[in-house]
């Protein structure tokens, strides 16, 4: 069954049943067209997609007959169509037989749970075409609720509903014309996400952003809103690493290491047994992750060197035996990523994305510090970790050897991360996030992209050196060893930049007092 995509963008209005339909004065608008919509959708028993804003239904009766998926996304939502047709509407066919595509967008949402028939929905619906602006529906929805009574024969409830489906590129007058004149006509901004949402009672009112003058958040509710969000966002990235996306092994990786990160920078005021276990799992997944993103690294490296060396001097050698490395690497990348699918099929992952929901669900604050004030916890975490770094920075003084002092390297460059990224969060529970005592944050960076650039260039003169003793015929051994020349000149200049770096960090940081 062939997926199509496309990013769903509209306006969903609550109408009155005896409403008249908007006449579309002076906009150019078509004809109605009506059609008879049928749709039986699915979640889980305890209805994790609909939580998430995720809908799956099977529609029938239509061009559109097949299964539906919508996901959130910024700007709208993707809706995916996968096309099927002479199914009995009354009958839809098995969720576990969905096309690969559909089911692997789900699976970090989903788990190993079953999918079951939630809701039916019947739509009488009249569409209008309105040139430059988009699509208005007027919907009579009739939907029974199959999960609420647990069989089928459940609760039925009858509403109308508008819907204003925005064409690509729309003109953005017609559009507000559009708007007015449907709520001149007496619709209301929808108070429901779905359809479906309102089939079975879980309509709600859109939360308040909070404004400017927001009162600081304490610890429990600054984590409460910051977990949630790096929690979808690893769930998003399940997909694009199954389906092998550029860079998205990087990118689950790198969000692994931030949750991780950010329970470590609440240390104090969490409750250790289920802090520990969540980040300790989230280590294993990271841990999981790395072979394949180290074999990605190196290959792209590769690339680039061998693009670099064919057309500058000394020629030949280095550009052949980097056009062989990269090859291989591609090879261990692609062998790593099997592995990968593994561990994302596997129960530990599916247990570890369940104990994350219930950390996020409600993250276990020890009881004396939930209302403590989050930017205070922050501070304290702060300061520990710029401790942490100048400290590590002093030990590197005391190096004895080139080894021992390209180790200390390392050690500064994973402390200023991690200021780096306490930093962030407390720059996000401040009152005043833009003030002095954030003055540090962009040498920080400085400090921690130039050191980044100095571990990725002595992990690859090492395993250069370890697969040059793998043997080879002369010309590759000899490309080799340019290759070896390269990367340990590339650290030498991240070396030599060094004691600049971190004077602005250190000259950074003492300014703060002065500065207020």
């Amino acid at each position: 069954m062939p997926v199509a995509e496309h990013l769903e963008r509209e306006s969903k209005y609550d109408a009155d049943l005896s409403a008249d339909t908007p006449q579309w004065e002076g906009l150019g608008a078509g004809d109605p067209v009506g059609s008879i919509l049928r749709a039986v959708y699915f979640d889980t028993p305890d209805l994790r997609l609909l939580a998430e804003k995720i809908t799956l239904r099977w529609r029938s009766g239509e061009a559109e007959e097949g299964w539906h998926l919508k996901l959130p996304a910024s700007a709208g939502r993707i809706e995916l169509q996968a096309r099927a047709e002479g199914c009995d509407p009354d009958r839809p066919p098995d969720p576990a037989r969905m096309p690969d595509e559909l089911a692997d967008r789900l699976r970090a949402w989903t788990r190993s749970r079953e999918l079951v028939p939630i809701a039916r929905l019947v739509t009488l619906r009249e569409e209008t075409e309105v040139p430059g602006a988009g699509t208005f529906c007027d919907d009579l929805v009739t939907a029974t609720d199959l999960i609420g009574a647990g069989h089928e024969g459940g609760a039925t409830t009858v509403w109308r509903e508008w819907e204003f489906e925005l064409v690509d590129d729309p003109d953005p007058a017609r559009v507000r014309r559009v708007d007015e004149l449907v709520l001149r006509y007496g619709a209301l901004p929808s108070a429901s996400s779905s359809k479906v949402a309102r089939a079975l009672g879980r309509s709600a009112p859109p939360a308040k952003a909070a404004g400017p003058g927001r009162k600081p958040p304490s610890v429990g509710a600054f984590l409460a809103v910051r977990l949630k969000p790096m929690r979808d966002r690893l769930c998003a990235q399940d997909f694009p690493v199954r389906t092998d996306e550029h860079d998205s092994v990087h990118q689950l990786r790198v969000t692994t290491r931030t949750l991780r990160s950010l329970l470590q920078a609440f240390g104090p005021v969490l409750r250790k047994g289920q802090t520990k276990h969540v980040s300790d799992e989230l280590r294993w997944l990271a841990s999981e992750l790395g072979t394949a993103r180290d074999a990605e690294v190196r290959a792209e490296r590769f690339e680039s060197l061998a693009a670099a060396k064919k057309h500058a001097p000394p020629r030949g050698a280095a550009a052949h035996a980097a056009t062989a490395l990269a090859a291989e690497e591609r090879e261990a990348y692609r062998l790593a990523h099997n592995e990968v699918l593994a561990a994302l099929d596997s129960r530990r992952y599916f247990r570890l994305l369940d104990a994350l929901d219930a950390y996020v669900a409600e993250p276990p604050v020890r009881k004396g510090s939930r209302k403590a004030p989050a930017e205070a916890a922050l501070s304290e975490a702060v300061a520990g970790a710029a401790a942490r770094l100048f400290a590590a920075d002093e030990a590197l003084a005391e190096a004895t050897d080139h080894a021992e002092r390209e180790e200390g390297l390392h050690e500064v460059r994973k402390r200023a991360k991690g200021l780096r990224y306490v930093g962030d969060l407390a720059s996000e529970a401040s009152s005043t996030p833009s003030g002095p005592s954030f003055a540090w944050a962009a040498p920080v960076k400085q400090l921690q992209e130039l050191l980044g650039g100095h571990q990725d260039a002595v992990v690859l003169r090492d395993w250069l050196r370890a697969r040059a003793e793998q043997g080879g015929n002369a010309e590759f051994q000899h490309g080799v060893d340019q290759l070896i020349a390269s990367e340990r000149a590339r650290a030498r200049k991240s070396e030599a930049a060094y004691p600049a770096a971190i004077s602005a960090v250190r000259a950074a940081w003492a300014g703060i007092g002065s500065a207020e």
